[in-house]
Protein backbone atom coordinates (compact mmCIF):
# COMPACT_ATOMS: atom_id res chain seq x y z
CA UNK A 1 0.00 0.00 0.00
CA UNK A 2 1.34 3.45 -0.90
CA UNK A 3 1.75 6.34 1.52
CA UNK A 4 -1.02 8.96 1.69
CA UNK A 5 -0.64 11.94 -0.59
CA UNK A 6 -0.24 15.53 0.59
CA UNK A 7 -3.82 16.40 -0.36
CA UNK A 8 -6.86 15.76 1.80
CA UNK A 9 -9.89 14.15 0.34
CA UNK A 10 -12.30 17.08 0.11
CA UNK A 11 -14.80 15.94 2.74
CA UNK A 12 -12.22 15.85 5.57
CA UNK A 13 -11.14 19.50 5.70
CA UNK A 14 -14.45 20.81 7.14
CA UNK A 15 -14.37 18.01 9.72
CA UNK A 16 -10.86 18.98 10.82
CA UNK A 17 -11.89 22.65 11.06
CA UNK A 18 -14.93 21.69 13.13
CA UNK A 19 -12.74 19.61 15.47
CA UNK A 20 -10.42 22.57 16.03
CA UNK A 21 -13.34 24.89 16.71
CA UNK A 22 -14.77 22.44 19.25
CA UNK A 23 -11.39 22.35 21.02
CA UNK A 24 -11.30 26.16 21.15
CA UNK A 25 -14.90 26.33 22.36
CA UNK A 26 -14.25 23.77 25.11
CA UNK A 27 -11.67 25.97 26.88
CA UNK A 28 -13.20 27.64 29.98
CA UNK A 29 -12.89 31.30 29.03
CA UNK A 30 -12.92 32.59 32.62
CA UNK A 31 -9.43 31.15 33.18
CA UNK A 32 -7.73 32.45 30.03
CA UNK A 33 -4.72 34.71 30.31
CA UNK A 34 -4.82 37.98 28.46
CA UNK A 35 -3.41 37.37 24.98
CA UNK A 36 -0.68 39.94 25.63
CA UNK A 37 0.87 37.56 28.16
CA UNK A 38 1.18 34.69 25.68
CA UNK A 39 4.34 34.75 23.51
CA UNK A 40 3.70 34.64 19.77
CA UNK A 41 7.04 33.01 18.94
CA UNK A 42 6.92 29.84 21.05
CA UNK A 43 8.22 27.73 18.18
CA UNK A 44 11.27 29.89 17.49
CA UNK A 45 12.31 31.56 20.77
CA UNK A 46 12.98 29.40 23.86
CA UNK A 47 10.32 29.92 26.52
CA UNK A 48 10.04 28.18 29.89
CA UNK A 49 6.32 27.94 30.63
CA UNK A 50 6.81 26.49 34.12
CA UNK A 51 9.11 29.30 35.23
CA UNK A 52 6.73 31.83 33.71
CA UNK A 53 3.83 30.42 35.75
CA UNK A 54 5.66 31.00 39.02
CA UNK A 55 7.58 34.16 38.16
CA UNK A 56 4.43 35.93 36.95
CA UNK A 57 2.35 34.54 39.86
CA UNK A 58 -0.39 33.47 37.46
CA UNK A 59 -2.28 31.67 40.23
CA UNK A 60 -3.35 32.88 43.64
CA UNK A 61 -1.41 31.76 46.69
CA UNK A 62 -4.19 29.33 47.59
CA UNK A 63 -4.37 27.96 44.02
CA UNK A 64 -0.63 27.30 44.05
CA UNK A 65 -0.96 25.63 47.45
CA UNK A 66 -3.66 23.29 46.15
CA UNK A 67 -2.13 22.39 42.82
CA UNK A 68 1.41 21.88 44.12
CA UNK A 69 0.39 19.28 46.70
CA UNK A 70 1.31 15.63 46.26
CA UNK A 71 -1.68 13.39 45.67
CA UNK A 72 -1.75 11.67 49.04
CA UNK A 73 -1.75 14.98 50.91
CA UNK A 74 -4.31 16.56 48.58
CA UNK A 75 -6.63 13.56 48.84
CA UNK A 76 -6.39 13.70 52.64
CA UNK A 77 -7.26 17.40 52.69
CA UNK A 78 -10.28 16.80 50.45
CA UNK A 79 -11.39 13.95 52.71
CA UNK A 80 -11.04 16.25 55.74
CA UNK A 81 -13.08 18.95 53.95
CA UNK A 82 -10.18 21.42 54.06
CA UNK A 83 -10.68 21.75 50.31
CA UNK A 84 -13.81 20.90 48.38
CA UNK A 85 -13.63 18.88 45.18
CA UNK A 86 -15.11 21.86 43.34
CA UNK A 87 -12.41 24.24 44.59
CA UNK A 88 -9.67 21.77 43.71
CA UNK A 89 -11.10 21.25 40.22
CA UNK A 90 -11.31 24.99 39.59
CA UNK A 91 -7.70 25.51 40.71
CA UNK A 92 -6.38 22.75 38.45
CA UNK A 93 -8.57 23.85 35.54
CA UNK A 94 -7.20 27.38 35.76
CA UNK A 95 -3.67 25.97 35.77
CA UNK A 96 -4.50 23.64 32.86
CA UNK A 97 -6.02 26.42 30.74
CA UNK A 98 -2.88 28.53 31.26
CA UNK A 99 -0.80 25.48 30.39
CA UNK A 100 -2.74 25.04 27.16
CA UNK A 101 -2.28 28.68 26.17
CA UNK A 102 1.47 28.32 26.66
CA UNK A 103 2.00 24.78 25.29
CA UNK A 104 -1.10 23.64 23.31
CA UNK A 105 -1.17 20.40 25.29
CA UNK A 106 -4.91 19.62 25.24
CA UNK A 107 -7.24 18.00 22.72
CA UNK A 108 -10.44 18.58 24.70
CA UNK A 109 -11.64 20.21 27.92
CA UNK A 110 -14.93 19.17 29.52
CA UNK A 111 -15.04 21.48 32.52
CA UNK A 112 -18.83 21.67 32.91
CA UNK A 113 -19.11 17.89 33.06
CA UNK A 114 -16.23 17.76 35.55
CA UNK A 115 -17.78 20.50 37.68
CA UNK A 116 -20.99 18.52 37.94
CA UNK A 117 -19.00 15.44 38.95
CA UNK A 118 -17.01 17.39 41.59
CA UNK A 119 -20.21 18.80 43.08
CA UNK A 120 -21.65 15.29 43.33
CA UNK A 121 -18.52 14.13 45.16
CA UNK A 122 -18.77 17.03 47.61
CA UNK A 123 -22.41 16.21 48.27
CA UNK A 124 -21.54 12.53 48.83
CA UNK A 125 -18.81 13.44 51.33
CA UNK A 126 -21.12 15.82 53.21
CA UNK A 127 -23.94 13.27 53.25
CA UNK A 128 -21.94 10.18 54.26
CA UNK A 129 -18.85 11.55 55.95
CA UNK A 130 -16.65 9.38 53.73
CA UNK A 131 -15.10 9.51 50.29
CA UNK A 132 -16.05 7.26 47.38
CA UNK A 133 -12.44 6.11 47.09
CA UNK A 134 -8.76 7.11 47.29
CA UNK A 135 -8.93 9.35 44.19
CA UNK A 136 -11.97 11.25 45.52
CA UNK A 137 -11.93 14.75 43.99
CA UNK A 138 -8.52 14.46 42.32
CA UNK A 139 -8.55 16.10 38.85
CA UNK A 140 -6.83 13.73 36.42
CA UNK A 141 -5.79 14.26 32.81
CA UNK A 142 -5.82 11.43 30.27
CA UNK A 143 -3.85 10.83 27.11
CA UNK A 144 -6.22 11.12 24.16
CA UNK A 145 -5.74 7.41 23.45
CA UNK A 146 -7.50 6.57 26.73
CA UNK A 147 -11.06 6.87 25.53
CA UNK A 148 -14.06 8.09 27.48
CA UNK A 149 -17.59 7.06 26.63
CA UNK A 150 -19.31 9.58 24.39
CA UNK A 151 -16.09 11.34 23.35
CA UNK A 152 -14.09 11.24 20.12
CA UNK A 153 -11.33 8.61 19.93
CA UNK A 154 -9.13 9.46 16.93
CA UNK A 155 -5.67 8.16 17.95
CA UNK A 156 -4.12 11.05 16.02
CA UNK A 157 -5.81 10.14 12.71
CA UNK A 158 -7.94 12.56 10.69
CA UNK A 159 -10.06 9.68 9.37
CA UNK A 160 -11.16 8.87 12.94
CA UNK A 161 -12.21 12.42 13.87
CA UNK A 162 -15.86 11.38 14.01
CA UNK A 163 -15.31 8.09 15.85
CA UNK A 164 -17.11 8.34 19.19
CA UNK A 165 -16.29 5.78 21.85
CA UNK A 166 -19.17 3.68 23.13
CA UNK A 167 -17.27 2.66 26.26
CA UNK A 168 -14.63 4.08 28.58
CA UNK A 169 -11.11 2.68 28.78
CA UNK A 170 -10.58 0.32 31.73
CA UNK A 171 -8.17 2.76 33.39
CA UNK A 172 -10.77 5.53 33.09
CA UNK A 173 -13.42 3.25 34.60
CA UNK A 174 -11.18 2.18 37.49
CA UNK A 175 -10.14 5.71 38.35
CA UNK A 176 -13.63 7.16 38.06
CA UNK A 177 -15.10 4.49 40.33
CA UNK A 178 -12.42 5.43 42.89
CA UNK A 179 -13.39 9.11 42.80
CA UNK A 180 -11.30 10.68 40.02
CA UNK A 181 -12.53 13.76 38.17
CA UNK A 182 -11.66 13.86 34.45
CA UNK A 183 -11.58 17.32 32.91
CA UNK A 184 -9.06 17.30 30.05
CA UNK A 185 -7.56 14.92 27.49
CA UNK A 186 -4.19 15.59 25.93
CA UNK A 187 -2.34 15.63 22.65
CA UNK A 188 -0.59 12.79 20.81
CA UNK A 189 1.47 12.50 17.58
CA UNK A 190 -0.03 11.65 14.22
CA UNK A 191 -1.20 8.01 14.47
CA UNK A 192 0.93 7.84 17.65
CA UNK A 193 3.92 7.15 15.42
CA UNK A 194 6.78 9.36 16.62
CA UNK A 195 8.43 11.46 19.34
CA UNK A 196 6.71 14.80 18.80
CA UNK A 197 3.28 16.00 19.90
CA UNK A 198 1.83 17.11 16.57
CA UNK A 199 -0.95 15.88 14.30
CA UNK A 200 -3.25 17.27 11.62
CA UNK A 201 -6.25 17.57 13.93
CA UNK A 202 -5.29 20.01 16.67
CA UNK A 203 -3.40 22.28 14.27
CA UNK A 204 -0.64 23.16 16.74
CA UNK A 205 2.41 21.30 17.99
CA UNK A 206 2.50 20.71 21.73
CA UNK A 207 5.57 22.64 22.92
CA UNK A 208 8.07 21.56 25.54
CA UNK A 209 7.20 23.26 28.86
CA UNK A 210 10.87 23.87 29.71
CA UNK A 211 12.10 25.06 26.30
CA UNK A 212 9.32 25.71 23.81
CA UNK A 213 11.57 25.26 20.76
CA UNK A 214 12.21 21.61 21.65
CA UNK A 215 10.02 18.55 21.24
CA UNK A 216 8.01 17.04 24.08
CA UNK A 217 8.66 13.54 22.81
CA UNK A 218 5.78 11.13 22.38
CA UNK A 219 3.46 9.55 22.17
CA UNK A 220 2.21 10.66 25.63
CA UNK A 221 3.20 14.18 24.61
CA UNK A 222 0.42 16.17 26.25
CA UNK A 223 0.49 14.07 29.41
CA UNK A 224 4.19 14.83 29.92
CA UNK A 225 3.40 18.54 29.67
CA UNK A 226 0.45 18.11 32.03
CA UNK A 227 2.67 16.40 34.61
CA UNK A 228 5.57 18.86 34.35
CA UNK A 229 3.31 21.93 34.48
CA UNK A 230 1.15 20.27 37.18
CA UNK A 231 -1.94 20.88 35.07
CA UNK A 232 -3.57 17.89 36.80
CA UNK A 233 -3.11 16.09 40.10
CA UNK A 234 -2.16 12.98 38.10
CA UNK A 235 -1.49 12.40 34.43
CA UNK A 236 -2.02 9.05 32.72
CA UNK A 237 -0.21 7.96 29.55
CA UNK A 238 0.51 4.71 27.72
CA UNK A 239 3.79 3.03 26.81
CA UNK A 240 4.65 0.42 24.17
CA UNK A 241 8.14 1.50 23.14
CA UNK A 242 8.89 4.36 25.53
CA UNK A 243 5.80 6.52 25.08
CA UNK A 244 5.59 7.41 28.78
CA UNK A 245 9.30 7.46 29.64
CA UNK A 246 10.59 9.44 26.64
CA UNK A 247 8.26 12.44 26.90
CA UNK A 248 8.77 12.40 30.67
CA UNK A 249 12.54 12.66 30.16
CA UNK A 250 12.26 15.31 27.44
CA UNK A 251 9.67 17.44 29.26
CA UNK A 252 10.99 17.30 32.81
CA UNK A 253 8.71 14.98 34.81
CA UNK A 254 8.61 11.34 35.92
CA UNK A 255 6.79 8.52 34.18
CA UNK A 256 6.28 4.85 35.03
CA UNK A 257 5.76 1.86 32.74
CA UNK A 258 4.58 -1.06 34.91
CA UNK A 259 5.09 -4.73 34.21
CA UNK A 260 2.53 -5.74 31.60
CA UNK A 261 -0.96 -6.85 32.66
CA UNK A 262 -0.76 -5.35 36.15
CA UNK A 263 -2.90 -2.45 34.95
CA UNK A 264 -4.83 -1.90 31.73
CA UNK A 265 -3.08 -1.62 28.38
CA UNK A 266 -3.36 1.10 25.77
CA UNK A 267 -5.85 0.91 22.90
CA UNK A 268 -3.67 1.68 19.90
CA UNK A 269 -2.13 -1.81 19.67
CA UNK A 270 -4.82 -4.13 20.98
CA UNK A 271 -4.85 -7.70 19.77
CA UNK A 272 -1.15 -8.49 20.06
CA UNK A 273 0.97 -9.71 22.96
CA UNK A 274 4.39 -9.61 21.35
CA UNK A 275 5.13 -6.36 23.18
CA UNK A 276 3.11 -5.47 26.25
CA UNK A 277 1.60 -2.01 25.98
CA UNK A 278 0.42 -0.56 29.27
CA UNK A 279 -1.03 2.57 30.72
CA UNK A 280 0.86 4.25 33.53
CA UNK A 281 1.13 7.36 35.72
CA UNK A 282 3.16 10.53 35.15
CA UNK A 283 3.86 13.28 37.68
CA UNK A 284 6.36 15.76 39.11
CA UNK A 285 6.59 13.60 42.22
CA UNK A 286 7.72 9.95 42.47
CA UNK A 287 5.39 9.45 45.43
CA UNK A 288 2.42 10.17 43.13
CA UNK A 289 3.41 7.26 40.90
CA UNK A 290 3.35 4.97 43.91
CA UNK A 291 0.02 6.41 45.11
CA UNK A 292 -1.51 5.75 41.69
CA UNK A 293 -0.28 2.16 41.41
CA UNK A 294 -1.17 1.15 44.98
CA UNK A 295 -4.73 2.38 44.83
CA UNK A 296 -5.43 1.55 41.17
CA UNK A 297 -4.47 -2.07 41.82
CA UNK A 298 -5.52 -2.73 45.43
CA UNK A 299 -8.71 -0.67 45.47
CA UNK A 300 -9.58 -0.80 41.77
CA UNK A 301 -8.96 -4.54 41.29
CA UNK A 302 -8.65 -4.11 37.51
CA UNK A 303 -8.59 -7.89 36.91
CA UNK A 304 -12.31 -7.88 37.70
CA UNK A 305 -12.88 -5.71 34.63
CA UNK A 306 -10.52 -7.45 32.21
CA UNK A 307 -9.73 -11.15 32.31
CA UNK A 308 -6.32 -10.53 30.67
CA UNK A 309 -5.02 -8.64 33.70
CA UNK A 310 -3.25 -10.52 36.48
CA UNK A 311 -4.46 -10.65 40.05
CA UNK A 312 -1.30 -9.41 41.73
CA UNK A 313 -2.00 -7.01 44.61
CA UNK A 314 0.38 -4.10 45.17
CA UNK A 315 2.73 -4.80 48.08
CA UNK A 316 2.60 -1.95 50.58
CA UNK A 317 4.78 -1.10 53.56
CA UNK A 318 8.20 0.50 54.10
CA UNK A 319 10.98 -0.05 51.61
CA UNK A 320 13.45 -2.83 52.35
CA UNK A 321 16.45 -1.76 54.42
CA UNK A 322 18.82 -4.09 52.62
CA UNK A 323 21.72 -2.86 50.51
CA UNK A 324 20.54 -1.82 47.05
CA UNK A 325 22.73 -2.97 44.20
CA UNK A 326 22.50 -0.78 41.10
CA UNK A 327 23.93 -1.73 37.73
CA UNK A 328 24.66 1.35 35.62
CA UNK A 329 24.56 0.85 31.86
CA UNK A 330 26.46 3.78 30.31
CA UNK A 331 26.05 2.51 26.76
CA UNK A 332 23.51 0.12 25.24
CA UNK A 333 26.03 -1.31 22.80
CA UNK A 334 24.33 0.28 19.79
CA UNK A 335 24.04 4.02 20.47
CA UNK A 336 26.40 5.87 22.79
CA UNK A 337 24.75 8.72 24.74
CA UNK A 338 25.65 12.31 23.90
CA UNK A 339 27.48 14.53 26.43
CA UNK A 340 24.51 15.78 28.48
CA UNK A 341 23.19 12.25 29.02
CA UNK A 342 26.67 10.95 29.85
CA UNK A 343 26.98 13.74 32.41
CA UNK A 344 23.61 12.80 33.89
CA UNK A 345 24.60 9.15 34.23
CA UNK A 346 27.94 10.04 35.86
CA UNK A 347 26.17 12.42 38.24
CA UNK A 348 23.68 9.72 39.20
CA UNK A 349 26.49 7.21 39.73
CA UNK A 350 28.36 9.61 42.02
CA UNK A 351 25.29 10.39 44.11
CA UNK A 352 24.38 6.72 44.48
CA UNK A 353 27.94 5.64 45.19
CA UNK A 354 28.10 8.15 48.04
CA UNK A 355 25.06 6.59 49.72
CA UNK A 356 25.96 4.06 52.39
CA UNK A 357 23.12 1.70 51.47
CA UNK A 358 23.73 1.59 47.71
CA UNK A 359 26.33 -0.44 45.83
CA UNK A 360 27.08 0.70 42.28
CA UNK A 361 28.48 -1.62 39.62
CA UNK A 362 28.67 -1.33 35.85
CA UNK A 363 26.07 -3.22 33.83
CA UNK A 364 27.02 -4.32 30.33
CA UNK A 365 24.28 -4.76 27.71
CA UNK A 366 23.07 -8.29 27.02
CA UNK A 367 22.67 -9.21 23.34
CA UNK A 368 21.96 -5.57 22.38
CA UNK A 369 21.88 -5.91 18.61
CA UNK A 370 19.72 -9.03 18.71
CA UNK A 371 17.35 -7.37 21.17
CA UNK A 372 17.11 -4.23 19.05
CA UNK A 373 16.29 -6.12 15.86
CA UNK A 374 13.76 -8.22 17.73
CA UNK A 375 12.08 -5.12 19.15
CA UNK A 376 11.87 -3.33 15.81
CA UNK A 377 10.34 -6.40 14.14
CA UNK A 378 7.85 -6.84 16.98
CA UNK A 379 7.00 -3.17 16.92
CA UNK A 380 5.74 -3.33 13.34
CA UNK A 381 4.46 -6.90 12.87
CA UNK A 382 1.34 -6.36 10.74
CA UNK A 383 0.54 -2.93 12.17
CA UNK A 384 2.25 -1.00 9.34
CA UNK A 385 -0.33 -1.88 6.71
CA UNK A 386 -3.14 -1.26 9.20
CA UNK A 387 -1.91 2.23 10.07
CA UNK A 388 -1.34 3.03 6.40
CA UNK A 389 -4.91 2.09 5.66
CA UNK A 390 -6.25 4.41 8.36
CA UNK A 391 -4.06 7.30 7.17
CA UNK A 392 -4.98 6.72 3.53
CA UNK A 393 -8.71 7.02 4.21
CA UNK A 394 -8.36 10.80 4.46
CA UNK A 395 -5.09 11.22 2.52
CA UNK A 396 -3.92 13.47 5.33
CA UNK A 397 -0.39 14.87 4.90
CA UNK A 398 2.29 12.91 6.70
CA UNK A 399 4.70 14.65 9.04
CA UNK A 400 8.38 13.89 8.27
CA UNK A 401 8.78 11.51 11.21
CA UNK A 402 5.58 9.69 10.26
CA UNK A 403 6.85 9.40 6.70
CA UNK A 404 10.06 7.85 7.99
CA UNK A 405 8.20 5.50 10.32
CA UNK A 406 5.81 4.31 7.63
CA UNK A 407 8.21 3.87 4.71
CA UNK A 408 7.87 0.28 3.60
CA UNK A 409 4.52 0.00 5.35
CA UNK A 410 5.66 -2.72 7.73
CA UNK A 411 5.68 -6.46 7.05
CA UNK A 412 3.07 -9.02 7.84
CA UNK A 413 4.60 -11.96 9.70
CA UNK A 414 3.38 -15.52 9.51
CA UNK A 415 2.41 -17.41 12.64
CA UNK A 416 5.63 -19.44 12.37
CA UNK A 417 7.76 -16.29 12.12
CA UNK A 418 5.98 -14.77 15.07
CA UNK A 419 6.54 -17.93 17.10
CA UNK A 420 10.29 -17.85 16.37
CA UNK A 421 10.49 -14.20 17.41
CA UNK A 422 8.64 -14.96 20.63
CA UNK A 423 10.97 -17.87 21.37
CA UNK A 424 13.98 -15.56 20.98
CA UNK A 425 12.34 -12.90 23.16
CA UNK A 426 11.68 -15.32 25.98
CA UNK A 427 15.25 -16.62 25.88
CA UNK A 428 16.61 -13.07 26.27
CA UNK A 429 14.13 -12.48 29.10
CA UNK A 430 15.74 -15.40 30.90
CA UNK A 431 19.23 -14.05 30.15
CA UNK A 432 18.40 -10.72 31.81
CA UNK A 433 16.64 -12.27 34.76
CA UNK A 434 19.34 -14.86 35.38
CA UNK A 435 22.09 -12.22 35.22
CA UNK A 436 20.30 -9.89 37.65
CA UNK A 437 19.56 -12.74 40.06
CA UNK A 438 23.07 -14.23 39.90
CA UNK A 439 24.80 -10.88 40.47
CA UNK A 440 22.13 -9.64 42.89
CA UNK A 441 21.34 -6.53 40.86
CA UNK A 442 18.18 -4.86 42.08
CA UNK A 443 17.93 -2.00 39.59
CA UNK A 444 19.48 -1.06 36.26
CA UNK A 445 20.11 2.65 35.73
CA UNK A 446 20.62 3.87 32.18
CA UNK A 447 19.65 6.53 29.66
CA UNK A 448 16.11 7.09 28.42
CA UNK A 449 17.43 8.26 25.03
CA UNK A 450 20.94 8.95 23.77
CA UNK A 451 20.09 12.67 23.74
CA UNK A 452 18.01 15.21 25.63
CA UNK A 453 14.99 16.79 23.92
CA UNK A 454 15.72 17.75 20.33
CA UNK A 455 14.12 20.16 17.89
CA UNK A 456 10.72 19.01 16.55
CA UNK A 457 10.65 16.23 13.94
CA UNK A 458 14.36 15.47 14.45
CA UNK A 459 14.40 13.01 17.33
CA UNK A 460 15.30 9.42 16.50
CA UNK A 461 13.54 6.43 18.02
CA UNK A 462 14.93 5.39 21.40
CA UNK A 463 16.85 2.15 21.66
CA UNK A 464 17.08 2.60 25.43
CA UNK A 465 13.35 2.17 26.08
CA UNK A 466 12.05 -0.36 23.52
CA UNK A 467 14.12 -3.32 24.83
CA UNK A 468 12.42 -3.13 28.20
CA UNK A 469 9.01 -3.22 26.58
CA UNK A 470 10.09 -6.31 24.68
CA UNK A 471 11.37 -7.89 27.91
CA UNK A 472 8.30 -6.66 29.85
CA UNK A 473 10.40 -5.21 32.67
CA UNK A 474 9.04 -2.31 34.73
CA UNK A 475 10.81 0.98 34.03
CA UNK A 476 10.56 4.54 35.26
CA UNK A 477 11.98 7.87 34.13
CA UNK A 478 13.26 10.10 36.94
CA UNK A 479 14.90 13.51 36.74
CA UNK A 480 18.49 14.19 37.82
CA UNK A 481 17.74 17.89 38.42
CA UNK A 482 20.40 18.74 35.83
CA UNK A 483 19.81 20.58 32.57
CA UNK A 484 21.73 20.65 29.32
CA UNK A 485 24.46 23.30 29.35
CA UNK A 486 25.98 24.28 25.97
CA UNK A 487 29.20 25.37 27.69
CA UNK A 488 29.67 21.97 29.31
CA UNK A 489 27.91 19.41 27.13
CA UNK A 490 30.14 19.56 24.08
CA UNK A 491 31.63 16.77 22.02
CA UNK A 492 35.34 16.61 22.68
CA UNK A 493 37.27 15.45 19.63
CA UNK A 494 36.05 13.96 16.38
CA UNK A 495 33.85 10.88 16.67
CA UNK A 496 34.27 8.09 14.10
CA UNK A 497 33.36 4.42 13.87
CA UNK A 498 29.63 4.73 14.44
CA UNK A 499 27.89 1.44 15.24
CA UNK A 500 24.49 2.34 13.82
CA UNK A 501 22.82 4.87 11.52
CA UNK A 502 20.94 6.25 14.51
CA UNK A 503 24.14 6.85 16.44
CA UNK A 504 25.69 8.58 13.43
CA UNK A 505 22.62 10.75 12.86
CA UNK A 506 22.41 11.97 16.45
CA UNK A 507 26.14 12.52 16.95
CA UNK A 508 26.76 14.15 13.56
CA UNK A 509 23.80 16.50 13.97
CA UNK A 510 24.47 17.49 17.58
CA UNK A 511 24.59 21.21 18.28
CA UNK A 512 25.03 21.92 21.99
CA UNK A 513 23.37 25.34 21.79
CA UNK A 514 20.17 23.90 20.30
CA UNK A 515 19.38 21.87 23.43
CA UNK A 516 20.03 24.62 25.98
CA UNK A 517 18.18 24.03 29.23
CA UNK A 518 16.70 20.66 28.29
CA UNK A 519 16.04 18.42 31.33
CA UNK A 520 18.39 15.49 31.86
CA UNK A 521 16.39 12.43 32.85
CA UNK A 522 17.56 8.87 33.46
CA UNK A 523 15.78 5.53 33.47
CA UNK A 524 15.51 2.86 36.16
CA UNK A 525 14.58 -0.72 35.26
CA UNK A 526 13.59 -3.52 37.62
CA UNK A 527 12.98 -7.24 37.37
CA UNK A 528 9.55 -8.33 36.10
CA UNK A 529 6.84 -7.87 38.75
CA UNK A 530 9.26 -6.04 41.05
CA UNK A 531 7.38 -2.81 40.36
CA UNK A 532 7.04 -1.92 44.05
CA UNK A 533 10.78 -2.19 44.66
CA UNK A 534 11.48 -0.14 41.55
CA UNK A 535 9.25 2.76 42.64
CA UNK A 536 10.75 2.64 46.14
CA UNK A 537 14.15 3.05 44.47
CA UNK A 538 12.82 5.91 42.31
CA UNK A 539 11.63 7.78 45.41
CA UNK A 540 14.95 7.22 47.20
CA UNK A 541 17.18 8.09 44.25
CA UNK A 542 15.21 11.24 43.50
CA UNK A 543 15.84 12.39 47.07
CA UNK A 544 19.57 11.71 46.65
CA UNK A 545 19.73 13.77 43.46
CA UNK A 546 18.40 16.92 45.13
Amino acid sequence: MSLPSATYKAEWLPKVQLYRQRLADSIPKEYLLDDTKVPEDLDTVPFNAVSFLYNEKLLSEREFAITDLKCETLAAKIAASEYSSVEVLKAFTKRAVICHQLTHFATEFFFDQALERAAELDAYLERTGSTVGPFHGLPISLKDELHIRGKVMHLGNVSRVETVSETSHISARVLEELGAVFFVRTNIPQAMLFLDGVNNLTGRRTTNPINSTLTTGGSSSGEAVSATFRAAALSVGTDMGGSIRLPAAFSGCLGFKPTGKRIANGTGYNGQDAIQTTSGPMSKYPEDLQFFMKHYINDGKPWTKNASLVRVPWITGPASQKLLKVGIMYDDGVTRPLPAIERGLRFAAEKLDAAADVEVVEFFPIKPQELLELGLRFFSLDDGPAKLGVLAESNEPLFPMAQEAMNGGGKEFTASENRELTFTRDAIKDDFNNYMVEYKIDVILTAVHLNVATVPQKSTFSLYTLPFNVLDMPAVTIQTGLFQDPAVDVIKGERTGFRSDMEKTEWSGYNAETHRGAPIGVQLIGKRFYDEELLNAAIYFTSLFK
